[in-house]
């Protein structure tokens, strides 16, 4: 285990919002209000093993991960990493259009893009 913190930056719906509920939904827990939900109907008869094949997930909440877990690199502070955030986020820029797929990024299910394309 490392003596240093790490840090990961993911986008998370906001509560309540269409995209929370499905999420929560799908994975039969609710991250920000600490409780378990029930599947959507039919869920279970399609996919027997569902509550197994979110039950990593389901600790972690619903949420895209857009810069796995990593270290600062010496020299530089959680300030100056929300900062360049801050700065990232305030620059406007093109969204990639991608064609979304279900896949698996490290043992984790995921929406991935389907090609490295930049166009559908």
């Amino acid at each position: 285990m490392s003596n240093y913190p790490r840090y990961a930056i993911y986008y998370a719906p906001a509560p309540a919002s269409d995209l929370d509920r499905f999420g929560a939904e799908l994975l039969g827990y609710d991250a920000f209000a600490g409780q378990e939900l029930p599947f959507p109907d039919g869920v279970i008869e399609a996919v027997p093993d569902w509550r197994e094949l979110t039950s990593d997930p389901r600790k972690y909440g619903f949420h895209a991960t857009l810069k796995a877990p990593f270290s600062l690199v010496q020299g530089k502070t959680e300030a100056d990493l929300f900062a360049a955030c801050t700065a990232f986020a305030a620059t406007p820029r093109a969204i990639p259009r991608f064609r979304p797929v279900v896949g698996s990024i490290s043992g984790f299910i995921a929406v991935i893009p389907q090609s490295h394309h930049s166009s559908c």
